[in-house]
């Protein structure tokens, strides 16, 4: 099964915020490393500075636009991607609340 990762990309301002919330992604991310990435790709960062993306895909596949995984694997792919939303949407609940400090 062919599969393409699902990810969801941030500008981060140069700020204490910015950087509370970077540290907040990469502190999500590092929860499952093996299916959780987070990082700047290179041509990402060419189009806009400070760019960042965290990532639903296998370690091994990280940097690829697209993927061959087992059925298996691809439903557990779907697992950490409904978990990972929520937790993104509270950070970003979090941050936005603090954003004006």
């Amino acid at each position: 099964m062919i599969h393409r990762p699902a990810y969801i990309a941030f500008v981060l301002e140069k700020s204490k915020n910015g950087s509370v919330l970077c540290r907040d992604l990469r502190t999500l991310a590092s929860r499952n490393p093996g299916y959780i990435q987070f990082g700047s790709a290179g041509w990402f960062w060419e189009q806009s500075v400070n760019s960042y993306q965290i990532q639903v895909a296998p370690e091994r596949e990280k940097h690829k636009d697209c993927f061959w995984v087992t059925y298996k694997e691809a439903l557990l792919l779907e697992k950490v991607r409904d978990l990972l939303i929520p937790k993104l949407a509270a950070i970003a609940g979090n941050h936005i609340r603090c954003a004006g400090d």
